[in-house]
């Protein structure tokens, strides 16, 4: 007789996949084939996207090696992006439209267009013109929002007119890094930055605490935002965590199941 993993009697909330809020994007820095079926063996439902960062950009990786990463987290329901060095890579040596069908070659779900790491910023117009670009090509568009290294906070107006622009050319999630973050954390009244999320969407977004944010900014965007908040740049110790809070069995959302 086969012995049950659970305890099959006890009813626990079901999050059913693909979802449109409440997703996990997961950060992947090279992790060996191994680390990845490991991971979604016991985590695969946890994961919406996996954000393979940097990739494109070593030459020393084994024959089909990407191709059987992607195969493996397409075969667990987990959707694929590169994160956005790449593209500003591509994007500063004018190569922008060889790396979206690279992208769609390989078999990638979606792409990040982001400027976070550069010092020029290009016209909305044209950020427009590839945005389309890669939609024409059937990839999901995650653009990113603000700097690595702000020198001042956020505008919140300037951000919303930003998004709005990018969602109206068909983009499927905004992106909000970490650093972008950190100036609302010590702050008593963050009414400002709830309506900006509510004007927009909280499914419109997603918020990047990670990495190098953990517990203390995850913590955060459970207690601002909610459950259903879309956190992107999870590691694979967070993951499990980060679902466990999403039913409210888990400190950052003071075991509310039970409230």
């Amino acid at each position: 007789m086969t012995k049950e993993n659970h305890c099959a009697f006890l009813e626990l909330p079901q999050r059913v996949k693909p979802r449109r809020e409440g997703m996990t994007s997961f950060f992947d820095y090279f992790l060996p084939h191994a680390e990845v079926k490991n991971l979604v063996e016991v985590a695969a439902q946890a994961i919406d996207w996996a954000k393979l960062i940097h990739i494109g950009l070593t030459t020393n990786l084994p024959e089909n090696w990407l191709e059987k990463k992607l195969s493996l987290y397409r075969a667990h329901g987990i959707r694929t992006y590169p994160g956005g060095i790449p593209y500003q890579m591509a994007l500063v040596q004018d190569k922008v439209e060889q790396y979206f069908d690279w992208l769609v070659e390989c078999g990638f779900d979606g792409v990040e267009i982001a400027e976070d790491a550069m010092s020029s910023v290009m016209t909305q117009e044209k950020r427009g013109e590839f945005i389309k670009m890669a939609v024409d090509r059937g990839l999901e568009v995650h653009t990113e929002l603000g700097k690595k290294d702000p020198e001042a906070p956020m505008d919140l107006k300037e951000a919303y007119e930003s998004i709005q622009f990018d969602l109206q050319c068909g983009v499927s999630h905004c992106v909000i890094e970490r650093s972008e973050l950190e100036p609302y954390l010590a702050l008593s009244d963050v009414g400002p930055l709830l309506e900006f999320v509510e004007r927009i969407g909280l499914e419109n977004l997603l918020f990047e605490p990670g990495p190098f944010g953990w517990p203390h900014v995850h913590r955060w965007c459970f207690q601002t935002f909610g459950k259903k908040v879309n956190l992107g740049n999870i590691t694979k110790d967070e993951i499990l965590y980060v679902e466990w809070s999403r039913i409210g069995l888990s400190r950052f959302v003071n075991f509310d199941y039970f409230q």
